[in-house]
């Protein structure tokens, strides 16, 4: 299913204004025609769902691209995508069609209630979540031994939000019958790449092939993307491989998650491990401000391609209770003493003062001080900010530096 998203390509230094919006900034704020979001309510007899406090009239719900679905299937916390008057210039809360997007679809086994949070596994992947998602409709009273809730072998569609320590946090877990118990779908960052296999996050196995990728793009570790396909002796054969980038805000477009990244001088940030966005000096800070832009702040963000950047209008701090841990990772100054871009997924070795380390480069890697890909070479000193995924480093900036101490 198609998601809308955004690649920089670039990195533009500005600043933004530092305190909460007046009404006055409020009133000049572009409306958004794409919301990306987590459902707040349902009005099944209205025909209209909540997200971000607006109630959106639905004229139509879909699921895996051409499955249409019933409004009453709809529960709390799922996330979806809404798109408004065919993302038209226009803003208009009437006629929206309503796009599931869960993070995991599959068949949910190994349910531990004796265990806070309750643990349990989707398609193979361990998992944990508060009691209430796995009790149904916030059953609270659901007990252990109680036939109610989500139960073993239940199909199931899971939304959540990737946390910045390269996690799940669990949203919502719903339990439906659509007739394809067989459909898989699991999203995760790409590490341990081989041309015919890898891991999504911990140890999650995938086997591929070239031709299964859409428009024929090419795999690289550190990518965040979202694999259908059937799962046999615990290992997900793909049949299709979406590279979930930021790479399409034609209108302006609501998007909420966890900042994964966010450059020394915050004058720009990434999230969701998907892209990254750029802040302007007239940008409003909603319930804190440019200083509050730090790793695991779980954020709303209205923003537009301007000039090939992903521009900020204004962001939203959520509940401070959601923010999330920072991933794990570290800055390496050193020379490079080897590189090949020509590799399943490119890296290079850094020399440190403590050891060598095989760094990766992905879609999202950012150079500065002129570099590229093709500039790096043997010698050269720089410093590396990255991202530590299962044993493996990712390369988020790329600096010239002279000092060699790591």
């Amino acid at each position: 299913m198609k998601k809308v998203a955004v690649l920089l390509l670039g990195t533009v230094m500005l600043s933004g204004c530092g305190s909460d919006s007046s009404s006055d900034e409020k009133s000049v704020l572009p409306k958004s025609n794409v919301v990306e979001g987590v459902l707040q309510s349902i009005n099944v007899n209205a025909n209209e769902v909540m997200v971000d406090g607006i109630n959106y009239h639905v004229s139509s719900i879909m699921f895996a691209g051409s499955q249409e679905v019933s409004l009453d299937v709809l529960k709390p916390n799922m996330m979806v995508r809404l798109s408004t008057n065919n993302e038209a210039s226009t803003f208009s809360v009437n006629n929206a069609t309503l796009t599931l997007e869960p993070t995991m679809v599959g068949v949910i086994t190994d349910i531990n209630r004796n265990v806070t949070p309750n643990t349990f596994k989707i398609n193979g992947m361990a998992l944990s979540a508060n009691a209430e998602l796995l009790n149904g409709a916030g059953n609270a009273s659901c007990h252990i031994g109680d036939n109610c809730g989500i139960k073993d072998n239940d199909w199931v569609l899971i939304s959540s939000l990737p946390t910045a320590n390269v996690g799940y946090h669990v949203l919502s877990i719903v339990a439906l019958d659509l007739g394809d118990r067989g459909y898989v779908e699991m999203e995760g960052m790409v590490n341990n790449l081989s041309p015919t296999t890898f891991e999504l996050g911990a140890n999650f196995m995938v086997a591929y092939d070239q031709s299964v990728i859409e428009d024929k793009r090419s795999l690289s570790n550190g990518q965040w993307i979202e694999v259908t396909g059937t799962m046999s002796n615990g290992v997900l054969t793909a049949s299709e491989i979406e590279i979930e980038e930021y790479d399409d805000l034609d209108e302006n477009t609501d998007i909420e998650g966890i900042i994964s990244w966010v450059e020394k001088d915050k004058s720009s940030f990434e999230l969701n491990y998907k892209g990254r966005f750029v802040v302007k000096n007239n940008t409003i800070y909603d319930d804190g401000a440019q200083g509050d832009l730090i790793v695991g702040k779980h954020v709303e963000v209205t923003a537009k391609m301007v000039n090939g950047i992903n521009q900020v209008f204004e962001i939203e701090f959520e509940d401070a209770d959601n923010d999330w841990l920072e991933p794990e990772g570290r800055d390496l100054n050193g020379k490079i003493v080897a590189i090949d871009l020509n590799a399943t997924s490119p890296f290079f070795v850094i020399q440190t003062i403590r050891e060598d380390k095989t760094v990766f480069l992905t879609t999202r890697t950012e150079f500065d001080d002129y570099l590229t890909a093709d500039t790096l070479s043997v010698g050269m000193m720089i410093e590396v900010e990255t991202y530590l995924v299962n044993g493996q480093y990712m390369a988020i900036e790329i600096e010239l530096n002279e000092d060699d101490n790591d």
